[in-house]
């Protein structure tokens, strides 16, 4: 892999937007899938109850249909994934 210094890529990058796909930075945090009829929800910062969640309390990389929605976490007391940071379109490629 080829190394570029900070001043070389800022004059790369000059007046360009760089979208940076946020998956390979948080493969440390556990994986959710939430239900598809549950995405806009998400999207629209709205927990969701998940009683059936067998994983650990705390952050996860939230799921649905395969693509990856963002950073939420599950709550043990409420039973419930709640998000965090949504990403939306450009931001996941």
């Amino acid at each position: 892999v080829d190394a570029v210094g900070a001043v070389a890529l800022g004059s790369i990058l000059a007046g360009k937007v760089l979208h940076i796909a946020p998956e390979p930075f948080l493969h440390h945090l556990p994986r959710y899938d939430l239900r598809p009829d549950r995405m806009n929800a998400f999207q629209n910062g709205l927990a969701t109850k998940d009683r059936f969640y067998k994983g650990t309390e705390g952050p996860l990389r939230v799921y649905a249909e395969g693509t990856f929605l963002g950073i939420g976490s599950y709550s043990i007391k409420d039973q419930s994934v709640k998000p965090h940071k949504v990403v939306h379109g450009a931001e996941r490629n």
